[in-house]
């Protein structure tokens, strides 16, 4: 075993620390899809200057698909900042996600989806749990 040289109680603590037991959850992929997509408001220091109205506007942004590839895949999110005390820690959630008949037509550009493009369905090809 290892020992660290300083005995202070701050230099003995883990970067990551164990998962708050307000985390640990069971999620749904659309859960986490939706998550992704919500339309969030910005603050007010990343007001935008309206050349029309002369003043500053608050604004909003939001992340949508826009093209759909052939294959898809996803890469979830392993660590997570609480927004209290600012430490790191590891997200364990359990995340269910459909076998077969994965649907993103509710996460892609409007347009797109009116426009008469079919939304590709996506079956599940394989999971890489790394631990």
């Amino acid at each position: 075993a290892v020992r660290s040289k300083s005995s202070s109680p701050a230099a003995r603590t883990p970067k990551v620390q164990p998962v708050p037991s307000k985390y640990l959850r069971f999620l749904t992929l659309s859960e986490c899809l939706h998550k992704y997509v919500v339309k969030e408001k910005l603050s007010n220091t990343d007001s935008v200057y309206c050349q029309r109205c002369k003043t500053y506007q608050t604004c909003s942004k939001q992340m949508l698909l826009e093209k759909l590839p052939p294959t898809l895949c996803f890469q979830l999110k392993r660590f997570c900042q609480d927004p209290i005390n600012k430490r790191w820690f590891k997200v364990d959630s359990y995340i269910s996600f459909p076998i077969d008949g994965l649907n993103l037509s509710s996460y892609m550009h409007h347009k797109k989806v009116e426009n008469g493009n079919v939304p590709q369905l996506y079956d599940l090809g394989s999971v890489i749990i790394h631990k």
